[in-house]
């Protein structure tokens, strides 16, 4: 049960990273 949760965090940590990555880039490009 733990394990599983655990994974689940880290997918969910890795799909933030993935959406906020790409809004950082456009923000710095934009200035």
């Amino acid at each position: 049960m733990k394990k599983s949760k655990n994974i689940k965090k880290l997918l969910k940590s890795i799909d933030l990273t993935k959406i906020y990555e790409p809004l950082e880039a456009i923000k710095i490009l934009k200035e």
